[in-house]
C-alpha cells in the first residue's frame, strides 16, 4: 500500500466509526510501508514510534 492508497483507505475507514472523536493514524515504517491504526478519543497510540515509524497524519470523521 503506497501512501495515497493508505490516505484513501483512512478516509473511507473513518466513516464507519461511532464517535467522531475516534480517527485513524497513517503511519510511515522504515521498510517504505504504510500502517492503519485506529484511535480511540483522540488519545492516540505512538506503539510506532517505537518501532522506528513516523506519523503522516491523522485522519477523523466528520461531524454528522
Amino acid at each position: 500500500m503506497n501512501k495515497q492508497q493508505a490516505i484513501n483507505y483512512a478516509i473511507d475507514k473513518v466513516k464507519t466509526f461511532r464517535d467522531s472523536s475516534d480517527g485513524i493514524e497513517i503511519w510511515e515504517m522504515p521498510n517504505d510501508l504504510f500502517d492503519i491504526v485506529h484511535t480511540m478519543n483522540s488519545n492516540g497510540r505512538n506503539h510506532n514510534l517505537v518501532n522506528g515509524g513516523k506519523k503522516i497524519k491523522t485522519i477523523y470523521k466528520e461531524s454528522d
